[in-house]
C-alpha cells in the first residue's frame, strides 16, 4: 500500500508506540505485549505496521518522538520528591508534546484491528494536519499528563499502553501511556468540567504542566500489576529476569 500520508509507494516498518519508548520497559531481551484479554506475546521492539508510512513522513514524526522521549525523561526526573498536584516543567512546550501525541494516535487509528486500531472520525484527519503538517492545534484538540507514583523517588517506567477511547471531565478523550505518563488526550468540542484540563491542560503552554498523583489511582498500574502475578506472563518476566520461577 502506498503511504497514508503523502502517496509515497515504497513503505517501511512503522513502529505503533515509537521504539524508543517500548525498549524502556525491557528487562533482557524481550518485553511482552498483554492484550485486554490477558494474552501476551514477547517482543524485542514493540508492535509495527509496514503498510501505513513511508521513510520520509515517519521521519518527520520521528522528530517529534524523539523530542518527547528526552521531554518526558526530564519530566520523570524532575517530578521525584515533588509533592502531589500540578506542576509545570520549564522550556518544554505543550504544543509539541500535543504534536506528538496527535501522531500517535493517527498511527493506531490507520493500523489493523488486530493492532488496537482506534476510531477517531473527523479527528483522523484533524490529527493528521496537527502532527504531519505542522497544523494549528484547534481548541477541539487538548491533553493533560498525569504521572504516576508508585513511591516518592520513583523516576522510573513500569509500562505503555496503547491508545483506548475513554472519557475525562466529561468530554471525548484518548487514553494512552507512554513514558511514564498517562496522557488523556481530548478530541471533542465540548469544554471539560473538572480541573484536570483547566489547571493540567497543555495547549499553549510554554512551560509543560503535569499532575503528580498515586499509581494506585490508575488502572495502568493496578491491573498491570495483578497480570504480572498471573500464571505463563509470570513466568516469562521470571525468565525475562533471570530469576528461578515462583512456586
Amino acid at each position: 500500500m502506498p503511504c497514508l500520508v503523502c502517496g509515497a509507494v515504497k513503505t517501511i516498518k512503522a513502529h505503533l508506540i515509537p521504539r524508543t519508548f517500548a525498549l524502556e520497559v525491557q528487562v533482557g531481551k524481550a518485553h511482552a505485549v498483554v492484550r485486554e484479554s490477558g494474552e501476551y506475546e514477547d517482543t524485542q521492539s514493540g508492535i509495527w505496521n509496514r503498510d501505513i508510512l513511508c521513510g520520509a513522513c515517519d521521519n518527520e514524526i520521528g522528530k517529534l518522538e524523539g523530542g518527547a522521549k528526552q521531554s518526558l525523561d526530564a519530566l520523570r526526573a524532575a517530578a521525584v520528591g515533588k509533592p502531589l498536584g500540578v506542576h509545570r516543567l520549564a522550556g518544554v512546550a505543550g504544543d509539541d508534546i500535543i504534536r506528538f501525541l496527535a501522531a500517535l494516535l493517527w498511527k493506531y487509528a490507520s493500523t489493523k484491528p488486530s493492532q488496537g486500531r482506534i476510531e477517531l472520525g473527523p479527528y483522523k484527519a484533524i490529527l493528521e494536519n496537527i502532527a504531519f503538517r505542522g497544523a494549528p492545534i484547534p481548541s477541539s484538540v487538548n491533553a493533560v499528563g498525569f504521572r504516576p507514583l508508585r513511591a516518592q523517588n520513583d523516576d522510573g517506567v513500569f509500562a505503555y499502553r496503547a491508545p483506548k477511547p475513554d472519557r475525562k471531565g466529561g468530554v471525548n478523550t484518548m487514553r494512552l501511556m507512554v513514558g511514564g505518563v498517562v496522557f488523556f488526550v481530548k478530541v471533542d468540542k465540548k469544554t471539560p468540567r473538572d480541573d484536570a484540563f483547566r489547571e493540567g491542560g497543555m495547549a499553549g503552554q510554554t512551560d509543560l504542566p503535569y499532575w503528580l498523583a498515586p499509581a494506585s489511582m490508575f488502572e495502568e498500574f493496578t491491573v498491570g500489576r495483578d497480570l504480572v502475578n498471573r500464571g505463563e506472563l509470570s513466568l516469562f518476566l521470571d525468565r525475562q529476569e533471570g530469576r528461578e520461577p515462583s512456586e
